[in-house]
This record gives structure tokens, sequence and C-alpha cells, in this order.
């Protein structure tokens, strides 16, 4: 090894290690530092399997959203359904709709 690095001591060899080893690895981190470079994030760049996740095709947005306090408190959940399905009738996603429908089954049981 100390063979190796007295050769390094050349400047034709340390040149050829140079372009060997270190002008690659200063390419690849150039393009390390671009890739990480924060870019505007807008509908047409994101991933259609993505987009489609949470767009309609006809434009509307599917929109999530949770309650605050413990999820796993039955009177959180309540709460929680009660106020978004006073926004919104037809929400039918997640542990709303589980709560929603624990409830309907809850009602027709009891007679209420």
């Amino acid at each position: 090894m100390a063979a190796d690095l007295t050769a390094l001591t050349d400047p034709a060899t340390r040149e050829r290690a140079e372009a060997a080893f270190v002008q690659p690895l200063q390419t690849a981190l150039d393009d390390l530092r671009n890739f990480l470079k924060a870019h505007e994030v807008t509908r047409d760049n994101l991933p259609p399997e993505l987009v489609s996740q949470w767009m309609t095709p006809d434009g509307k947005a599917r929109i999530e959203v949770v309650p605050s306090g413990n999820t796993d408190d039955n009177a959180t959940l309540r709460t929680f359904a009660q106020a978004v399905l006073g926004v919104e009738p037809n929400a039918t996603e997640g542990r709303l709709l589980s709560k929603k429908l624990a409830d309907e089954r809850s009602v027709g049981r009891n007679g209420d």
C-alpha cells in the first residue's frame, strides 16, 4: 500500500486517480444536490396515480379530516362524526363511517 501511496506523488498518476475517482464523485454529489432542491409541487407534476386518489375525474378534490383528541374514545368519535356529517351528510370514509354505522345499528337495535 505504501508503494501505491508513493505512486500518487507523481503528478500524472495523481491526475489519473482524480479523473477516475474525484470527478465522478463530484458529478454524483452535484446530481444529489440538484435532486434534493425544493421544487414547486403542482397537480400537473404529481404522479397520475396519486392525483387519481385525491381528485375525481370532474375535478372535485377529496379531503381527509381527523378528529382532535383521543380517537379511541367513542364520545370523541361521535362528536367528530356529528360535526363532519353536519357539513357533509354523504361523508363515508374511515372511522367516521364505522362510528356512524355502529350508532345506526345501536339505534335500530334499541328501538330508539
